[in-house]
């Protein structure tokens, strides 16, 4: 009896213990069905979430193997323009105007002279080489020009004649020698002569004492002056008769140019006064003596500032 009760007791804690042990187990798988946020469960998620991230590449990865296309690079404005500024070039390679090649050749500043001097009111005369200039007692400016043509010298006297300078005007051309004088309405004076190599342009402004003005007039008008043309230059000072048979008459001028009296020559040949030539310059005088078909003779005596100008009958010895 008393070892019945041994056995179910013993028996009891087996179950007893059984039971424990069973529980034990239970309450270990339960806890490994439970997985904490962050562990490897996560990892084993199938279920795949929208990926909004963009994938970032490796630095120094093999690039060729992305297959993402990339536009061309758009090149910068220095780059799709093409360089066509020139190259610099050398002083050899620059061809001059032809306008630049006259003005070179010419002996002073010619553009300058004639704005700035009485020349100012005529047309420019812009062909040929500027030689010289000169100013007659600040009222008159001459230029002498050389390597021009007659054609441009008639073209140029028209173009005086347009502008105005048609008053009191005279005009000759022969054998290539030609001369022009005018006034304009405001009593400016032109000048035109040319002797085949050489033309002379002058201009200014001729104020005259009235009463010197109307002896000069008559002089011109009943000495044997009305045979050659009209010294239109510098300041009338006088005339002189002689009272020989030559009849000699001189006018006398002051404040006269070199370039003036060349100009008057020219006018001389024009008017005929082309034989028995006897002229020069000594470099203290300069000088002309010719005669016409009609037996006049003119003279020209010029000392560097006074002038003489004057005409007589010749007569034969």
């Amino acid at each position: 009896m008393k070892l019945k009760k041994q056995f179910a007791v013993t028996l009891c804690c087996l179950s007893l213990a059984a039971l424990l042990a069973a529980c034990e187990t239970n309450s270990s798988n339960n806890k490994t069905t439970q997985t904490p946020a962050g562990t490897s469960a996560e990892k084993n998620d199938t279920t795949k979430q929208p990926d909004n991230t963009q994938a970032v590449t490796p630095q120094g990865s093999d690039q060729k193997n992305n297959t993402t296309p990339t536009a061309d690079p758009v090149p910068s404005p220095t780059e799709a323009v093409p360089d066509i500024s020139p190259s610099p070039t050398s002083d050899a390679e620059v061809t001059p105007t032809a306008a630049a090649e006259a003005a070179s050749k010419d002996a002073f500043n010619r553009k300058d002279f004639w704005a700035n001097s009485y020349l100012v009111w005529l047309p420019e005369f812009e062909t040929g080489t500027a030689v010289s200039k000169n100013s007659t007692g600040g009222t008159y400016d001459y230029i002498t020009i050389t390597d021009v043509s007659t054609d441009d010298i008639t073209a140029y006297i028209a173009a005086l004649k347009k502008s105005g300078f048609t008053e009191h005007a005279s005009e000759t051309n022969s054998n290539g020698i030609i001369s022009f004088s005018a006034d304009n309405y405001n009593s400016w004076n032109a000048v035109v002569s040319y002797d085949g190599s050489s033309l002379v342009i002058g201009s200014g402004f001729k104020e005259k004492d009235s009463s010197k003005n109307e002896a000069e007039d008559k002089a011109y008008k009943t000495t044997l002056l009305q045979y050659i043309p009209r010294f239109e230059n510098g300041k009338f000072s006088r005339s002189v008769t002689s009272d020989d048979e030559t009849m000699c008459t001189y006018a006398i001028y002051e404040n006269v140019s070199t370039d003036s009296v060349s100009a008057y020559i020219g006018q001389l040949k024009n008017a005929g006064y082309i034989y028995g030539v006897d002229e020069g310059d000594d470099g203290s005088v300069l000088w002309y003596i010719a005669l016409n078909e009609e037996n006049f003779e003119c003279s020209v005596e010029f000392d560097g500032s006074i002038v003489k100008v004057g005409c007589s009958k010749y007569i034969d010895d």
